[in-house]
């Protein structure tokens, strides 16, 4: 039975592995705007990214000053993000913007491109959208 399960988030690969390429994945978006990838893994991409930015944008609402706000970010951003230029990334350039907008969902965009050749897996263009 299929009870409880998710099968978008299945990569095959073990759960430990899965974790730990999300969390890649969600690195390389941050740090290079935009990857190349095939469907699965970048709808997987764009759903973690998104709670990712929404989870900050809830503890900016849950919050009042500004200093308790920096410090719940930079935990969550070290929960997620591997690398320290990536996480200060997210803390100056990234949450600003996105407190600006008002957004709450909608980070990211999917767009298809064409087959990759040896095995036509469809490769899907994950785009930050902020």
């Amino acid at each position: 039975m299929r009870h409880r399960k998710k099968r978008v988030r299945e990569l095959n690969v073990g759960v430990q592995k899965t974790q730990n390429v999300i969390r890649n994945l969600i690195t390389s978006l941050i740090k290079e705007w935009r990857i190349t990838t095939t469907l699965k893994r970048g709808k997987i991409l764009a759903s973690e990214m998104d709670k990712f930015m929404a989870d900050l944008v809830k503890v900016a609402d849950r919050f009042e000053s500004e200093k308790d706000i920096q410090r719940e970010i930079i935990r969550i951003v070290k929960k997620v993000v591997f690398s320290k230029p990536e996480g200060q990334k997210v803390v100056r350039e990234l949450f600003p913007k996105v407190r600006e907008s008002g957004k709450r969902s909608g980070f990211t965009k999917l767009v298809k491109m064409e087959s990759r050749k040896w095995d036509n897996a469809v490769k899907v263009a994950v785009i930050l959208n902020i």
